[in-house]
């Protein structure tokens, strides 16, 4: 992904590596976009190469080590899964949602946390509670994990409920989206104009010019290469505050997002993680300029 970044001159922007490019801009023209005009991460590092370790990063600053140990059993644990949203994965300080309810501070959930056991896609065989600070905070039509819905109709389900709060102006203080995608050409492209619609209809609310939206992947794909780091990933930083047009090349992680949202938020860290990771405050500018995104 954005190996074959360039800004608007031609001129390759980031460390990248056109020749291992294999999501370009012709198929992702939203992703490239917006790392083209906002603040890129190019020091970026997923985790974990275990996926749901890298998700758990990225709601809670770190796995738990039951996480950790359990995610290499994987089917052996059958009926139950190891995708870390089940109650005995939970953190002892929970996840950011737990931070913000205990700070008074409103959320809104689309997808997160919601693969418990017994969930095949489309209905939950198993009666595993989900996150109890979740109850009323999620969009229940948003769906939890499954991409076979399309995820443009991800993206026009969380503007339509979104819609709600914009027009009664409560917008949550913080607001997670998951947006699945598959590994194959055509859900990518389709993954790259679901969040370039996400982007677009954020950036036309009342709100646009205080918000921040962090893009990052969920994790890596097995087959993934790098010229610098198997582990390298990247992270954007998409707001009327962020610095236009920069590349960063601080080492980062998931942890360094969850502890930039603390920061912005006034939480304390949730892990030894997210409290010592570096945080993304060299993204941002003290001007905003919140000129709307348009979709591609």
């Amino acid at each position: 992904m954005l190996g074959d970044l360039k800004d608007d001159s031609g001129t390759p922007r980031g460390n990248g590596d056109a020749s291992l490019s294999r999501y370009g801009e012709s198929l992702t023209p939203n992703l490239h976009a917006l790392a083209r005009t906002y603040a890129l991460a190019d020091n970026f590092y997923a985790s974990d190469a275990d996926l749901d370790i890298a998700r758990a990063s990225a709601t809670a600053g770190e796995a738990t080590l039951f996480q950790q140990m359990v995610a290499a059993a994987g089917a052996a644990r059958s009926p139950m899964n190891d995708r870390g949203a089940d109650p005995e994965d939970y953190g002892r300080a929970g996840y950011l949602f737990n931070a913000l309810a205990r700070a008074g501070l409103s959320f809104r959930d689309y997808g997160g946390l919601l693969q418990l056991s017994g969930y095949d896609g489309s209905r939950y065989h198993l009666d595993v509670p989900a996150l109890a600070a979740l109850n009323g905070n999620v969009d229940l039509d948003y769906g939890s994990a499954n991409p076979k819905t399309g995820q443009v109709a991800y993206a026009d389900q969380f503007a339509t409920d979104m819609q709600r709060y914009v027009q009664s102006d409560q917008i949550p203080s913080f607001t997670y989206v998951r947006l699945p995608t598959g590994p194959d050409s055509a859900s990518m492209a389709v993954g790259d104009r679901a969040l370039g619609k996400i982007v677009d209809f954020i950036s036309h609310t009342p709100h646009w010019s205080s918000t921040v939206i962090f893009i990052v992947p969920e994790g890596l794909e097995p087959s993934a290469v790098d010229h610098v780091n198997l582990l390298r990933s990247y992270a954007l930083v998409v707001s009327p505050l962020s610095r236009r047009g920069y590349v960063g090349d601080e080492h980062l992680s998931a942890a360094s997002v969850v502890k930039t949202e603390e920061e912005i938020f006034g939480l304390p860290p949730l892990t030894l993680a997210d409290l010592l990771a570096s945080d993304m405050s060299d993204f941002f500018t003290n001007a905003p300029a919140p000129e709307t995104y348009q979709v591609r």
